[in-house]
């Protein structure tokens, strides 16, 4: 699956003609051929699309043809589906397990917009159901992930625990050198919180990432006033490195961090 979040499907009358135009003239690299009828492709820098030969829902059995739709990836398909269903939206497929591993239901907007929404349930090799990978997502992984760290350093120097939290997958965890780990986005958030009280005025730096076979070593540099509640008043400054590991989902789904603790205690209590 693409790891963008939304997601736009746009029909064409003949898709080899739409993906050859598509990647000389807008710059994309085709990821995967679906058959004759689909295509995924991304954008450099980031963002992608998925190109269909023909209308994106004629499998779902629906009449009308409708030349493109809009696709977003939720972490729970039954509760999104349920949540709609509460507010009389008007579905047009209820929640449905498919074999290339993702779980999807689609609605009608009041304007006639169409929107199917997608959780990944399954890793499954695209030859399993008939695809074929154009461009494996490893080779576009080095500069979306630095993008990415990008702006996860800058969400702590937002001062916004739930900024930093949002880089987590719903259920993602943070520990601290071997702590107790902090589970869940509300848990996060609450770590992170922890550190921009006590350090008011504290500035994170992106340093350098390190693939680790599948997991990748973000490595930072703090500096921050120990000002808070508390606090001594002085200042640290230190590197470290949080071991993540991403998600179907694109975002992180376990972190490990570490540092100099020793070092870091040494700093808060010098005269």
């Amino acid at each position: 699956m693409l790891d963008s979040v939304v997601i736009p499907e746009l029909a064409y009358p003949d898709l080899g003609d739409a993906v050859a135009w598509l990647c000389s003239v807008l710059g994309c690299t085709e990821r995967l051929r679906i058959g004759n009828h689909r295509a995924q492709l991304v954008f450099p820098g980031g963002g992608s699309l998925v190109a269909t030969q023909g209308a994106p829902d004629s499998n779902a059995g629906l009449e009308s043809y409708t030349c493109h739709r809009v696709m977003v990836r939720v972490s729970d398909v039954a509760a999104h589906h349920a949540h709609a269903l509460k507010h009389r939206a008007k579905i047009l497929s209820s929640p449905t397990d498919y074999p290339y591993g993702e779980r999807q239901y689609s609605l009608e907007d009041p304007a006639g917009h169409r929107w199917v929404f997608s959780q990944s349930i399954a890793d499954v090799d695209p030859a399993a159901w008939g695809g074929e990978l154009r461009h494996s997502r490893a080779q576009n992984d080095s500069s979306r992930l630095a993008e990415f760290a990008r702006r996860y350093t800058a969400a702590w120097c937002s001062h916004t625990a739930s900024s930093v939290a949002a880089f987590y997958s719903e259920s993602g965890s943070l520990t601290i050198n071997d702590g107790p780990p902090a589970v869940g986005r509300e848990a996060v958030e609450g770590a992170a919180q922890s550190f921009m009280t006590a350090y008011p005025d504290l500035v994170v730096k992106f340093d350098r990432l390190e693939p680790e076979g599948d997991r990748v070593l973000y490595h930072w540099r703090f500096i921050g006033t120990n000002t808070g509640p508390g606090g001594t008043g002085k200042q640290v400054k230190i590197s470290g490195y949080e071991d993540w590991k991403i998600g179907s989902d694109g975002l992180i789904a376990d972190s490990k961090g570490h540092y100099d603790a020793q070092d870091w205690d040494r700093q808060l209590s010098r005269r």
